[in-house]
């Protein structure tokens, strides 16, 4: 319409409605209030129309009746569909909406298809659903009766004094569907109201009221609050309710004061209270959160004070010109706002009214202005351009004004008739007098080709947000929707608003929502756009992965196993556990839901998966349960079925029998058996007596082999130096060394194994040990002898005294003296041999046995500390267990070399360490075993006691040497 600044939102005309005969609001209801009433509206927006007539076509044909005089009620939808009608019978007259004898005062709605109806009729009878009632008696009735879902609950008729519709003061349904009509039954003297209560079943009670006023331009004002009536009068002295008398406790000029009194759903005054006379005529009232809001004018019809206002108790001038007034009183009788709200020049434009109460308890007051008029010090008319104004304007009594907003004529014939709120915008249909009379909104827009307008203003903002034209002169109710129901002549009019600007008015199933199109995937009548469950699964659409899937189901943990809104049954939801996999592939289908560390790809997380990898091998017994993946564990591809894929070194030990495939003379032999010196001698991979045909790899087959486990250098039948002695009893002194790697016992130094590049030990035929360099290293590069004669032990045979070759045959013992219990012992006469116990000794050596713990060798003895508990075991058990004896000997062989080492402190026994491997340990102060030590294999690792004797014990993975981790 002109407006260069489109409008939030906008209104569009809904539908019409024709009717033959004359519309009742272009008659006397448009002189009596310019308001059309015989109407009201459910909360599904359904419209429920009252009218008398005799013939007539209306709502466009749908309703047609001829010679059939009666009220006849119809039920509209929000498309302009008649539902259905009814019709109360009239035995005379009721042939005009207009006509005095029959008028519908009007219908008041409580529930869908549920309503009261109000009616004003004179000498009749009436017919409803097929029972007669007689109104003829008197001349003048009210009948009042409630519909309820197809059939007339009761009908209750009383006589009036005059005709009914003029002598109704009030009606209103309060929250528990009670009706209350209030009735002015007599005017001599004082005047008396009869209140009657009504409810769905019928007559509750009826009480009276008196107000002592003098003035029959000033009556008393009701309104409907939550269940109570309440009844604000302006009395001189008193008012009556019931038979009780109300006295007026803070009384103002001549004895007059306010009083405000509250009837609840029973018809009990449950309080009262009163104020001293403001010389305020007020003429509206409304109840907002137990505050009654107040309009008027300074008018004063009790003792002449015109002009002026008294809230306070001293007088204020308004003069020369009236004044409006709103004001709030609290219920107890005090005043928390008042405010005039424009001067005028005389009374024609006294009655501005307040449109709305909003929640927050701001209100919307509209009225006419002519002259320049300040609110809060803000001027609210612009008179330089209009001939007058109707501005509509928000104010919060504990603020102030908030917004203002205008209309201007340029004449001053034309008017803004009835304002209406639904809290959300204020519709109100505007007058001009004639064509050539131009309407300014916003003071710039005119508006000047029709005769009315229907206008809209933003409760929030007040921003003028559509201007319609319309041949409509009243505006009714407000629909649920925030739908205007306004009329003309034989016509109805329902205007839909247009909030989201989509062009769709009355039939918008998304009306805040913009969706052009309409569409309604689910057909439950809200358009997708602002429907958040599209096909009714039960599943947000912000969470439906099928948000318009499949129809006529809910979803729930049997039918939606992961919540997506995808129906898992049929074809629509290929992956119930919506972890990545379809259900066709995934081993778990209905497994933890979403996405999560799942190592093979198989669709169980492996939170869930007995077998990580997918070889086959279950995580428990699979030694690399995180391992490779695509493949499967078989005699082929997993040797030992560890779980641990034998290519691509995944495996290192392919047979599990601790010894490296790097290393392993039989890498894919016998499984899971442990590499050491009862089970493989030397250590090659190849399990003794199973499928290692030479067990100590001397190159002599076991089957021929005198020695099947020796050491170092053997001779032709496979035994080495420490497993035969020399028979010739002439020979020189034979001479045992223990090497520093492997615990080897050896004739000669230079048979040792190598050593690191960092400790080199090899030995030379004269035994001539670099022992400084030695020394440099670790104490395991020193070779320790005992003297021939076993006096005297020394780590350079250069330091014996004597010669070596003495003559005989003295067996020197090489002894690893670093045991706990190495001053224990004793060194028999002639070096033959060492032993725990004396007894032990041959018979001749008894006496001259020599204590190494007795004399100064004892200190010598603790040197030997240095070295491993494992080499000294090694050592006297392979010399003095597997040693010969000549046969010529003068003593046979000593049996008491079990308990050649004492019972140590308790340490682990190797044979009962833990499968697994042992957790590493922090580093400890205490330093670790050199990388070039050798330790014992067992159990799939390679093990070693440092130091010796001090139950601490290191271990590392078998064949690759590298640093020690101890065992904790």
């Amino acid at each position: 319409d002109g407006d260069s600044n489109q409008p939030t939102y906008a209104f569009l005309p809904g539908w019409n409605g024709v009717v033959s005969g004359t519309l009742d609001p272009s008659g006397e209801a448009f002189s009596n209030g310019h308001e059309f009433k015989n109407h009201d509206v459910d909360e599904n927006g359904n419209i429920y129309y009252i009218q008398s007539e005799d013939y007539g076509t209306w709502m466009n044909g749908q309703y047609s009746f001829s010679n059939d005089r009666g009220f006849h009620i119809l039920k509209i939808d929000n498309e302009g569909n008649v539902e259905y009608t009814e019709k109360i019978e009239c035995s005379t007259y009721c042939n005009s909406p207009d006509y005095t004898y029959s008028k519908a005062i009007g219908i008041e709605v409580v529930n869908e298809d549920e309503f009261y109806v109000i009616l004003s009729v004179y000498r009749m009878y009436l017919t409803i659903d097929g029972t007669q009632y007689n109104a003829y008696s008197g001349n003048y009735n009210l009948v009042t009766a409630f519909y309820s879902n197809g059939s007339w609950s009761w009908v209750d008729i009383e006589q009036t004094s005059s005709w009914a519709y003029s002598t109704i003061a009030y009606y209103g349904v309060d929250e528990n569907s009670n009706l209350f009509v209030v009735q002015r039954t007599s005017t001599s003297g004082n005047y008396e109201y009869s209140i009657t209560s009504y409810s769905p079943n019928g007559t509750n009670w009826v009480r009276t009221l008196e107000t002592y006023s003098g003035n029959s331009n000033v009556n008393p004002m009701f309104d409907v609050n939550g269940s109570d009536l309440h009844i604000f009068a302006t009395v001189q002295t008193q008012l009556k309710y019931d038979s009780q008398t109300v006295n007026c406790q803070n009384t103002g000029e001549a004895g007059y004061c306010h009083i405000w009194i509250k009837i609840n759903e029973n018809g009990v005054r449950t309080s009262e209270t009163d104020a001293s006379y403001t010389s305020i005529q007020f003429t509206q009232m409304q109840v907002h959160n137990e505050s009654l809001y107040l309009s008027g004018n300074t008018y004063d019809p009790f003792i002449g004070s015109d002009t002026e206002s008294n809230f306070t108790g001293q007088k204020i001038s308004h003069s020369p010109r009236y004044g409006q007034y709103v004001a709030v009183m609290e219920n107890d009788g005090s005043w928390s706002y008042h405010e005039v709200m424009n001067q005028v020049s005389s009374s024609y434009r006294l009655y501005g009214e307040i449109s709305d109460i909003l929640e927050d308890g701001s209100f919307l007051f509209n009225s006419h202005y002519e002259y320049g008029t300040q609110i809060d010090n803000t001027t609210i008319t612009n008179s330089n351009n209009v001939e007058y104004e109707s501005i509509v304007v928000r104010i919060d009594p504990s603020n102030g004004l908030q917004w203002y907003s205008s209309i201007g004529f340029n004449n001053g014939s034309s008017s803004m008739i009835k304002m209406k709120s639904d809290g959300s915008t204020l519709a109100f249909t505007v007058y001009k007098s004639n064509w050539n009379t131009e309407l300014l909104y916003n003071y710039s827009t005119p508006v000047n080709s029709s005769s009315y307008y229907i206008f809209w203003v933003d409760a929030e903002t007040g921003q003028i947000v559509d201007v319609e034209p319309t041949p409509a002169n009243m505006i009714g109710s407000r629909s649920s929707e925030g739908g205007v129901i306004a009329s003309a002549y034989n016509s109805i009019y329902y205007y839909m608003p247009d909030f989201d600007g989509d062009n769709v008015g009355s039939s918008d199933n998304c009306p805040d929502t913009y969706n052009p199109g309409q569409l309604d995937y689910n057909g439950n009548g809200d358009g997708d756009a602002c429907d958040s469950d599209d096909d009714s699964d039960g599943i947000e659409d912000t969470s439906d992965l099928c948000p318009r899937g499949v129809m006529g189901w809910t979803s729930n943990e049997l039918s939606d196993y992961d919540s997506d809104g995808c129906k898992d049954i049929g074809e629509e939801d290929l992956d119930d556990d919506n972890d990545g996999k379809p259900d066709i592939t995934d081993a778990c289908p209905v497994g933890l839901i979403g996405a999560g560390n799942d190592l093979d790809g198989d669709g169980c997380k492996d939170y869930e998966d007995s077998d990580d990898d997918g070889d086959l091998v279950r995580d428990e017994s699979d030694l690399c349960s995180e391992g490779e993946i695509d493949w499967s564990s078989g005699t082929l591809t997993d040797h030992d079925g560890d779980g641990c894929k034998d290519e691509h070194s995944e495996d290192a030990d392919d047979d599990n029998d601790g010894i490296n495939d790097m290393a392993d003379s039989c890498p894919r032999g016998a499984v899971n058996w442990p590499s050491n010196m009862n089970t493989d001698f030397d250590g090659d991979g190849c399990k003794d007596g199973f499928e290692d045909e030479d067990d100590d790899n001397d190159g002599i087959s076991n089957i021929v082999d005198e020695c099947p486990k020796s050491f170092g250098v053997v001779n032709a039948n496979g035994c080495s130096a420490t497993q035969v002695i020399d028979e010739d009893q002439g020979a020189t002194n034979i001479v045992y060394y223990v090497c520093p790697v492997g615990s080897v016992v050896v004739l000669d130094p230079s048979d040792c194994p190598e050593q690191n590049e960092n400790n080199d030990s090899t030995g030379d035929d004269d035994n001539d040990n670099d022992n400084d360099d030695n020394n440099s290293g670790t104490n395991t590069d020193t070779f320790y002898y005992v003297c021939p004669g076993g006096s005297e032990v020394v780590t350079d045979f250069s330091e014996c005294e004597g010669s070596i070759a003495t003559g005989g045959t003295n067996i020197t013992l090489v002894v690893d003296p670093s045991s706990d219990s190495s001053n224990d012992y004793i060194t028999c006469e002639g070096g033959k041999a060492i032993v725990l116990d004396v007894d032990d000794c041959p018979e001749s050596a008894k006496e001259t046995v020599s204590s190494v713990s007795e004399e100064s060798d004892s200190g010598l003895m603790l040197m030997f500390m240095a070295a491993t508990f494992g080499m000294s075991l090694i050592a006297v058990l392979v010399v003095l267990f597997r040693k010969p004896v000549s046969a010529d000997t003068d003593f046979s062989r000593i049996e008491s070399t079990d308990i050649l080492f004492t019972e140590k402190k308790a340490s682990p026994n190797l044979v009962d360490l833990p499968t697994s491997s042992p957790k590493p340990s922090p580093p400890k102060t205490q330093s670790a075993p050199t990388n070039d030590m050798i330790g014992t294999s067992h159990e799939g690792k390679e093990w070693i006691e440092w130091p010796a004797g001090s139950n601490n014990h290191y271990y590392r993975e078998i064949g690759y040497g590298g640093d020690w981790t101890k065992f904790e």
